[in-house]
């Protein structure tokens, strides 16, 4: 069936790829570059006691992806709009 799949498939793919299933998910509107989140941390879940993979979807205008290490762990990663990594 066409623009159908289930949660299976993603799964399935990250699985293969990275070696762990898609445990969570982000779905992000940005209506201008100046829309942002609040640095925030995964205290909860599984995130919480391990690092873990997180796909994120962003719409909507371009910005910047920012991850900061906790407290100590070294410097913020910018990922520019547009750009993806697997790693």
């Amino acid at each position: 069936m066409c623009g159908q799949y289930t949660r299976a498939q993603p799964t399935a793919t990250a699985q293969a790829h990275v070696g762990e299933p898609f445990t969570t998910a982000g779905l992000c509107f940005h209506r201008d570059g100046r829309d942002s989140v609040a640095w925030h941390g995964d205290r909860i879940g599984r995130g919480a006691r391990q690092d873990t993979m997180v796909a994120i979807l962003s719409v909507g205008a371009p910005r910047d992806l920012l991850l900061r290490p906790a407290p100590g762990g070294g410097t913020t990663v910018r990922r520019r709009s547009g750009t993806a990594t697997s790693s």
